[in-house]
């Protein structure tokens, strides 16, 4: 395990690939946390702040993909992603398209020799793939994000995307116009911002060999005072005691989250609480025995979260 303190974009510009395993919740950020995060950055950088710090990101290095996976942090990375996007739509259409160019290859996309197309840095889980290739990776107008975004349910990830993405291009566009009079001053604030979110918006990336250490370091961390939530401290909890039956519990947990769809998570774990043992025909985990590795956060009714 090794960790390190890196500016956000250094990361995704460095590290190249990234992948959110299918198990693992979908985007989840509503317009709140999205509008905090691009103000907070512009805030600092307006204050010349030295460093502006976002948090820890936990990966698990590459395998034969290539493709580092994302264990904690993927809002976060999807939401900067989407920041990158929205800067270089505001390029291409002022005219700036070597720029906005180098914004897409350096943070959003990776071009290969002999490939057409770039890739994408980061794929995030089965849910979310299509549609952040789609409206983020891509390009794509605001009328059709607009119209993606209407075309899922209310509480729908596919929706919070789509609506993240429309987000931050109002406020990058909001951000230019207010740098400046002209379309020289405005393009190179939006330099500055690009670079601060490069070099200066720092998270710390710890990189572990394997998922069952990750899951055991999430609960370590969580001990001391990383606000985890409840349904991620049971996935993390199940996940590093499963042994030589990950890919199972892996795969059962993906199954429950896609059954989950709209409903609040916080609804499940109510009903979790009430029941004794959860079984499988190879693996069991007790109610009490998660109760009890839980410290504080037990998982009972009386203090779950409430909708």
């Amino acid at each position: 395990m090794n960790a390190r303190t890196q500016g956000v974009g250094e990361l995704l510009e460095h590290l190249r690939h990234f992948t959110v395993p299918d198990h693992q919740r979908d985007y989840a950020w509503g317009e709140e946390e999205v509008v905090q995060l691009v103000d907070d950055v512009k805030r600092a950088l307006e204050e010349q702040a030295p460093d502006y710090f976002v948090g820890l990101i936990v990966l698990v290095s590459p395998g034969s993909n290539g493709a580092w996976e994302i264990l904690d942090g993927q809002q976060r990375l999807a939401t900067v992603t989407m920041i990158y996007a929205a800067i270089r739509e505001w390029l291409h259409a002022a005219g700036f398209e070597r720029d906005a160019t180098m914004i897409q290859a350096e943070h959003i996309g990776v071009l290969s020799l002999g490939e057409a197309k770039d890739s994408p840095r980061l794929v995030l889980n089965i849910n979310d793939r299509a549609i952040f290739q789609e409206l983020v990776v891509d390009r794509a107008s605001d009328e059709t994000i607009t119209q993606r975004r209407d075309e899922f349910g209310r509480y729908s990830s596919q929706r919070k995307v789509a609506q993240a993405a429309l987000t931050c291009r109002v406020r990058i566009r909001d951000f230019a116009r207010d740098s400046g009079t002209t379309p020289d001053d405005q393009a190179n604030a939006l330099y500055r911002f690009a670079n601060y979110l490069r070099e200066n918006v720092k998270v710390v990336s710890m990189n572990v060999s394997s998922e069952t250490n990750a899951y055991v370091i999430f609960e370590s961390l969580n001990d001391r005072g990383l606000d985890l939530s409840v349904l991620d401290l049971v996935k993390n909890h199940l996940f590093g005691r499963s042994g030589t039956h990950l890919e199972l519990v892996k795969k059962n947990w993906a199954q429950m989250v896609a059954h989950l769809g709209d409903r609040s998570a916080d609804d499940f774990l109510k009903v979790f609480g009430h029941q004794d043992t959860v079984e499988s025909s190879e693996v069991s985990f007790s109610r009490s025995g998660v109760r009890g590795l839980m410290g504080s956060r037990q998982l009972t009714s009386s203090n779950l979260p409430q909708t």
